[in-house]
């Protein structure tokens, strides 16, 4: 399933032709479920890929992420992922903006 999902990132040129990735992270999540506002690690490799493949979410950036409620956060910029999607994360979103993934 991850090989024939790389040939068709590859495909629809979100990868490079040439592009072989070295690692891949898969996240299982319940109903509900989120990430807390995080930057992920330095040692991944630039740019990191989020696939969205079983349900839809929104992701929040920001330099710092608010909890205004239990279900109610805030940051700078909200991006919605719907099933299928694939977000590239690179650059500052990568290095210097924490993300948060809202519930599932």
């Amino acid at each position: 399933m991850i090989k024939w999902m790389i040939k068709r990132m590859i495909r629809w040129r979100i990868l490079p032709a040439d592009y072989t990735p070295n690692s891949c992270i898969i996240n299982i999540y319940d109903e509900g479920d989120i990430i807390h506002s995080h930057i992920d690690h330095n040692d991944f490799v630039r740019p990191s890929y989020t696939f969205s493949s079983m349900s839809k979410s929104n992701i929040l950036f920001g330099k710092k992420v608010d909890v205004i409620a239990s279900d109610e956060f805030k940051g700078t910029v909200e991006i919605p992922l719907p099933i299928g999607s694939v977000l590239v994360l690179k650059g500052n979103r990568a290095d210097a903006a924490k993300h948060y993934i809202l519930g599932v």
